[in-house]
């Protein structure tokens, strides 16, 4: 590649590394025009699999293949919890991938402190796992109880089902591989 060559940046957002302070840059550094947040909203309960999460992923396809070529090329980042791999194939300029990780002890904490205090503050939006306790009066569980409810290796998880998507089957990686 040439220097100064223009490239489509893709920002994978996994939960508590870091995204929300990478993202907050993005907005005050780049025109509103040139980025294109993307977000499947879902409950804890939602596959990434299912028909919802499916349909919600081809209106995010459907809106860039309906962009005017100039619109479209004039995006310089796509970020959000649910940058899927195919949305390069839509621009004529290379993708550079960004993906923040963090250490995965550290982000578990970091997520159950923030479920927790949106829990207790009220806060029941699909995004938090304070909806998904939120029935019946729960309260909510101990940290040790919601390491039990977490899934494994999250951030792998993430990456693996939410960028790379059909890939996880293609591979055979299953629950013993995580």
């Amino acid at each position: 590649m040439k220097k100064g060559t223009d490239f489509l940046y893709l920002f994978v957002h996994v939960n508590k590394c870091g995204g929300g302070t990478f993202v907050h840059h993005l907005e005050q550094n780049f025109p509103r025009a040139k980025l294109l947040k993307v977000h499947c909203p879902y409950l804890i309960s939602l596959s990434v699999h299912s028909p919802a999460y499916a349909a919600c992923k081809a209106r995010i396809r459907d809106h860039l293949a309906g962009l005017e070529p100039s619109v479209r090329e004039s995006i310089a980042c796509i970020y959000g919890h649910d940058v899927d791999p195919t949305l390069p194939f839509f621009f004529r300029k290379p993708a550079r991938k960004i993906i923040l990780l963090r250490n995965p002890a550290d982000r578990l904490v970091s997520h159950y402190n923030y479920d927790r205090y949106a829990f207790e503050s009220g806060r029941r939006d699909s995004a938090t796992l304070g909806a998904f306790f939120a029935r019946d009066g729960e309260a909510f569980p101990s940290f040790e109880e919601y390491c039990d409810i977490v899934p494994r290796n999250y951030m792998l998880r993430l990456v693996m089902e939410r960028y790379l998507g059909e890939a996880i089957g293609a591979r055979g990686v299953d629950e013993p591989h995580l």
